[in-house]
């Protein structure tokens, strides 16, 4: 009977090792009530960041990732397959296909040696983060953030506080890029959010769903669950798959749309050639052409949910769409209803998620997206952003 103690205790110590660690880094205090937009340390961005690398537990060592690397690429791709995000019951997991990794990191005007990982002496990667640059606007002001991601520990090693040095040397590592913020997201952070997204989900095969068990539904009730989630037709006759002659009409929607936020991401003709030129499998993106040039647009990319059965014998893989950035001089509710019809004719979808910013939230509603029970929470580290709604924010984590 002293097992269950002795979980508890650790879970305890792992807990106030979290809160010791963020209680002195540069961010807004969880207690905070008036946040002021600015540096928290201004000291950062006028002192030198150390020249060495954070110091590690023995036996640990640091590992710059190649992302072009198909090898290392594999190898990140089977670290985060295993130890990534998945639900308490560990019958819940996010499976990041390669093509998409390698997409949402390696961006135009990325940063290699803000892709890392620490090893083993063996070699084994047994953690992983990485930042991207992106120019955010906030509010009046546009400047170079990095935007934080897949920040990953090996399950049996959480306990060695990896987390926290990955954390404190990806810091380092944007300062010598001259990049003084950083965003983020998270669940549970011990640090004061500065807006908050609720996810929903548009169930499409409901077969595969109920099967799985992540949806179920009994047999006498499957009959009305399908025809409340049958798939529409298109809305607008005229969507089609965006191609590279459309880059500079989507940037120019996309920024122009842009002005009723406070917090969101800036477009360039190279980023949204990167983001939004389709690939199979990862990343689908539309427009709807009208008399006066591109007046909708939409996007979604592919992630694998694996579930595992309750004895972990049966393994079910589901493909989810996810409801990417979209713009529209048009209504929303139509973009999004073809969203669904494409998720489902050109991806095969069982699901779509959505998240619930940027005024996106009616249209979803309208079409059929049911609120879950997660949300997505959104941080900043050395500036403070003060609380925003959720339809101030259009900026996506992938």
């Amino acid at each position: 009977m002293s097992e269950p103690k002795q979980v508890e205790e650790q879970n305890t110590e792992e807990a106030e090792a979290i809160h010791k660690f963020w209680s002195v880094q540069p961010v807004v205090k969880e207690d905070a009530e008036d946040v002021a937009e600015g540096y928290i340390d201004p000291q950062i961005p006028v002192t030198a960041p150390p020249d060495q690398p954070s110091p590690l537990p023995a036996g640990f060592t640091w590992s710059n990732i190649d992302i072009n690397d198909e090898k290392q690429l594999q190898e990140l791709y089977h670290f985060l397959e295993m130890h990534y995000i998945e639900n308490d019951q560990h019958s819940f997991r996010f499976c990041l296909p390669a093509p998409l990794l390698k997409w949402a990191i390696a961006i135009p005007g990325g940063i290699p040696e803000w892709v890392f990982g620490v090893r083993t002496k063996t070699g084994t990667l047994v953690g992983f983060i990485s930042g991207i640059p992106n120019t955010i606007r906030l509010n009046q002001e546009t400047e170079k953030w990095c935007t934080v991601n897949f920040l990953c520990v090996h399950n049996k090693l959480r306990s060695k506080k990896l987390a926290q040095v990955l954390i404190w040397e990806l810091a380092r590592r944007v300062r010598q890029a001259k990049i003084y913020r950083a965003v983020f997201s998270g669940k549970g952070i011990p640090t004061k959010i500065f807006a908050k997204g609720s996810y929903a989900h548009r169930p499409i095969n409901l077969k595969n769903l109920s099967a799985s068990g992540y949806y179920p539904i009994s047999k006498d009730k499957m009959a009305a669950a399908k025809k409340r989630f049958e798939v529409p037709s298109l809305v607008h006759n005229n969507c089609r798959p965006m191609k590279e002659e459309d880059i500079p009409a989507v940037t120019e929607l996309l920024n122009k749309t842009d002005s009723s936020y406070k917090f969101s991401l800036q477009f360039t003709p190279e980023l949204v050639k990167h983001m939004f030129m389709p690939q199979k499998d990862v990343i689908y993106s539309y427009v709807i052409p009208g008399s006066s040039g591109i007046q909708g647009f939409f996007s979604f990319y592919l992630m694998a949910w694996t579930i595992l059965s309750d004895n972990f014998m049966k393994i079910t893989f589901h493909k989810a769409a996810y409801s990417f950035y979209m713009a529209a001089t048009i209504d929303l509710k139509g973009i999004v209803s073809d969203l669904i019809n494409r998720a489902d004719k050109d991806a095969n979808a069982d699901i779509i998620t959505g998240l619930q910013i940027a005024g996106w939230d009616q249209a979803l509603s309208i079409n059929k997206f049911e609120k879950g029970s997660n949300d997505l929470e959104y941080y900043s580290y050395n500036y403070g952003v003060p609380p925003m709604e959720p339809n101030d924010v259009r900026f996506l984590f992938i």
